[in-house]
């Protein structure tokens, strides 16, 4: 139930945003995050026991949130959708180098799947994600300069989640078909939640 509300506090914050830059007041979507990343980490950790590191990001967003309240500006808004697909693009590409498995095998040996086939789909399949979030990084980077904050948003808090899920939902289907299993969504999903991330 915590590991629920925790991730739709993640999926509620780019929706808060786009909402707040479409009604013309982008700034609370900037005054909002703290608020966001506070609630979603003391639900993932199960009480008030933040860490030196989780005050510290609380502490720079608040003072991040003070300067442009100072200023009237809201840049702050721009950097979680970088943040967000910088880090998990950087996790993707840095299983790719050096030693051990490339990430999609990991999760592929964890939900019992360890065919040298499937390996080797997997290792591939980590690459195509890479180049995907990769590209993405570059798109909301570049965005803000490029277009009005109607249209970044647009992109970056809503479209470029679209974009993902219908990769790994057309991913999922391709797979089926390649490997001739009985998969189903529900299950697939379930077995997705059952691996424990912290061997991967």
């Amino acid at each position: 139930m915590r590991a629920t509300l925790s991730f739709l506090i993640l999926v509620a914050y780019p929706l808060w945003v786009h909402l707040s830059v479409s009604i013309g007041h982008p700034m609370w979507g900037a005054t909002a995050l703290p608020v966001f990343y506070l609630a979603q980490r003391l639900l993932a950790v199960g009480g008030l026991r933040l860490g030196a590191v989780d005050w510290s990001v609380l502490a720079v967003l608040g003072a991040a949130v003070a300067v442009g309240l100072a200023y009237g500006r809201h840049t702050l808004i721009y950097m979680p959708p970088v943040a967000i697909t910088a880090m998990i693009f950087l996790t993707f590409a840095r299983s790719l180098v050096g030693e051990g498995p490339a990430l999609a095998t990991r999760f592929a040996r964890a939900m019992g799947e360890t065919t040298p086939e499937v390996e080797r789909y997997t290792h591939r399949l980590t690459w195509v994600w890479t180049i995907l979030l990769g590209a993405i990084v570059v798109e909301t980077v570049l965005l803000p300069f490029l277009v009005s904050d109607e249209v970044w948003s647009l992109f970056c808090n809503v479209l470029n989640y679209v974009f993902i899920g219908a990769f790994m939902s057309a991913e999922f289907v391709y797979r089926k078909i390649r490997f001739r299993r009985p998969y189903t969504l529900a299950g697939f999903i379930r077995r997705m939640a059952s691996v424990d991330f912290r061997n991967i």
